[in-house]
């Protein structure tokens, strides 16, 4: 019995802390980037989102400091909306050519 495997990088990725994934996010604006988290009912998701996009700003102002919650705004490319990544739930992220798993 033969069982084939899809290829991964998961033993290149190089570990890194939430609040490294959230600095490595912010020094990073208008790169495209893909994120694995947990959503709020258990499910995981994959993203491809991108910080710096204000084509779709309504002038709202948040009335918290996102970094501070361990939180990261962005732009969904998928869904064309913003959506707000939780370092918390974060599990990997693909960023600069490079795969990182977030403890």
């Amino acid at each position: 019995m033969f069982i084939f495997v899809k290829e991964s990088n998961i033993y290149n990725m190089e570990t890194i802390t939430k609040s490294e994934a959230l600095d490595l996010i912010g020094n990073n604006k208008d790169t495209i980037f893909s994120a694995r988290f947990i959503k709020k009912d258990g499910t995981v998701r994959d993203m491809l989102a991108r910080l710096g996009v204000k084509k779709y700003l309504k002038g709202g102002i948040l009335k918290y400091d996102a970094k501070e919650k361990g939180y990261a705004i962005v732009f969904d490319m998928h869904n064309q909306g913003y959506r707000t990544i939780n370092s918390n739930t974060l599990q990997e992220l693909k960023i600069g050519g490079k795969t990182f798993k977030v403890l």
